[in-house]
């Protein structure tokens, strides 16, 4: 298990990595709403932190768990 800062939707943000026998999770809270977004997040603190954040997740997760959706498996479309 790993804690991330992953500000962008607020200051506050945090990621929580955990690694499993199929790869990563990360636990995104409100970094991703759903799988599809909203690409532009109507209450974030800095547009570009919050993909900054994305990014950084993305580079190392195989599966995101939003804060508001089902988990699901990051691709080519996923917001950034």
């Amino acid at each position: 298990l790993r804690l991330i800062a992953t500000p962008g939707h607020s200051a506050e943000d945090i990621t929580l990595l955990a690694g499993t026998a199929e790869g990563v999770v990360a636990f995104a809270g409100d970094l991703w709403w759903r799988a599809d977004g909203p690409a532009d997040d109507p209450v974030t603190i800095d547009r570009a932190l919050l993909r900054a954040s994305r990014e950084r997740v993305l580079a190392v997760a195989d599966v995101i768990v939003p804060g508001h959706g089902a988990p699901f498996t990051p691709t080519a479309t996923t917001p950034r």
